[in-house]
């Protein structure tokens, strides 16, 4: 097609008669605007797509707020119609974004009850529990595709509680009980934070005695299990 349009160019270009000066400038212009549009790359999208699993109680996810890189301000979208009463999983496909989200805001009600989430760094395929009066086994994740017409992953099953306590810490020291195969912390921008790690047969103590005071987001890989929770260290 291209090649086509090319050749009409010369062509006219070429042509001698006196009308040649008022041709260009009618047909010029469109040509230009037509290769340009045959040789614009189109923008791509991010897919998201969001899981919900209600748990022992109805949760209704109301709206998200994304914080994107390239978007100097938040973008709230509602997520009218995502969620349902006790034991439901739910999908819901969010609208495509030009990046994955850096982290964003989960606006959400527990049997009516408004609750807020923090999703700092918003980690691709990763559960996030979410809290409530006596709400257990609700978790969110996001997945970077389009949700529709295909099998949702089913949530983890726990195997046992794990407690991270002190939490708020003074200290410095964390500890995790039972044992856990995997833990990782980041920081509120989402950057990986060096840990000391000392396991024995009953848990696993966490040194963060080095890192500033804030507040940090520890993620535990268990047997299949995964899940995210707030850190805050105080002076």
């Amino acid at each position: 097609m291209i090649r086509r349009l090319l050749l009409l160019l010369i062509h006219i270009m070429n042509y001698n008669e006196p009308k040649k000066e008022g041709i260009m400038k009618n047909i010029l212009p469109v040509l230009v605007l037509t290769l340009g549009l045959f040789t614009t790359p189109a923008l791509a999208l991010v897919d998201i797509g969001g899981i919900l699993q209600t748990g022992n109680a109805g949760v209704d996810i109301d709206s998200i707020q994304w914080y994107l890189v390239s978007s100097p301000a938040p973008i709230l979208e509602s997520t009218p119609g995502w969620g349902g009463p006790a034991g439901t999983t739910d999908t819901y496909q969010l609208a495509p974004k030009t990046e994955w989200p850096q982290w964003g805001e989960l606006y959400y009600r527990v049997n009516g009850i408004p609750n807020r989430l923090a999703l700092n760094p918003i980690l691709p395929d990763t559960w996030y529990e979410l809290s409530g009066f006596d709400l257990q086994g609700a978790m969110v994740r996001f997945e970077d595709t389009v949700l529709q017409g295909i099998n949702t992953p089913p949530a983890p099953n726990r195997p046992q509680t794990i407690s991270v306590f002190p939490n708020p810490v003074r200290a410095g020291l964390i500890r995790l009980e039972p044992v856990v195969m995997q833990v990782e912390l980041y920081d509120i921008i989402g950057n990986r934070c060096p840990v000391q790690l000392t396991r024995d047969q009953s848990g696993v103590t966490l040194d963060i005695s080095r890192l500033d005071c804030g507040i940090y987001l520890l993620r535990i890989r268990n047997a299949g299990f995964e899940s995210t929770t707030k850190i805050l260290k105080l002076q």
